[in-house]
This record gives C-alpha cells, structure tokens and sequence, in this order.
C-alpha cells in the first residue's frame, strides 16, 4: 500500500489518525495499555494538537490507540479474531474500503472500520463466534503498532 510505504514514522500515522477526525491516545510498546494517566477524558473529547505534539515529543506514542464512538466522528470497529471468518462470510477487504470504511489486520485477526451517523450504542462483546462489535467506551489498537504477540498493525487490502 502507497500509505503504509511513505508512513515510516510514527508521526506520520499520528497525523493521519488525527487529521481523520480519530480521538487517539498514545500506547506503550507490544502493548493495549495507554501511555498516557486518565486516558478516559478523551472518550469525551479529542486532545489537542497540543497534547498530541507533547506526547510526541515526549515520545510516548509507542503504538496508537483510536478511541470509539461519537468523539471519533461515530466509528464502531467489528473485531474478528478467527480468522477462518474471513472467508466463510465472505469479507472482502477491497469492498470495504471502496465503501468508505478501512479494514486493519491485527495481532490476531481483523478490524473493519466503520463510522455511521446514529447513536453508537456500547461495546457488545462478543457478537458471537469470535467477533466483537467494538464502540463507545472502548478503543482499539491501530497500525503501525506493535501487537503483544509481535506482530504489527497493518492496513488490509489496499495492495
């Protein structure tokens, strides 16, 4: 992917997340825990550019964490951990992405990126059959980060 080529800096995907309209948090390294003390204001409002160019310099955005729901302009995130899902739903990342959504391949599995006009709801975990519908009051990992397991967050698809 373009994107993912010219993004070698973590800036560079701190800027594209925020320029997204994404309330984000810094993470620490291989790690889901935040950075950052009383990360929870930010479920209510996004930081500033202030705050993101201290946590920056401060260099504690060693992974990025996107804050779900209405502070991120409604973005839910559908979390598939089996990866045997893809293929038996027929989830073709090429289409998700053509429909204005973004589709991010984890540690373990998936996330399908999704913003929608209405009322969010809360996290609902699980769905069912190792999917999670992930939203307010939750966050999830995005890329270039590092999962615990090792792997790196990566855009899906765009290839």
């Amino acid at each position: 992917m373009v994107v993912e080529t010219l993004m070698t800096k973590i800036e560079d995907w701190v800027i594209l997340f925020f320029t997204a309209g994404f309330s984000i948090i810094p993470l620490k390294y291989k790690s889901k825990i935040p950075n950052i003390l009383k990360w929870e204001q930010f479920q209510k409002r996004q930081p500033t550019n202030q705050e993101i160019k201290k946590w920056l310099k401060d260099g504690l955005f060693e992974g990025i964490g996107i804050i779900l729901g209405a502070v991120s302009g409604g973005l839910e995130v559908i979390d598939i951990d089996d990866r045997t899902l893809i293929d038996k739903l027929g989830i073709n990342p090429k289409t998700i992405w053509k429909n204005g959504g973004w589709a991010v391949k984890t540690g373990k599995g998936y996330h399908i990126y999704i913003k929608h006009n209405g009322a969010c709801g809360s996290i609902q975990k699980p769905v069912g059959y190792g999917i999670e519908r992930r939203t307010t009051g939750g966050y999830v990992v995005a890329p270039p980060s590092i999962h615990p397991n090792g792997k790196q967050y990566q855009f899906w698809g765009l290839k």
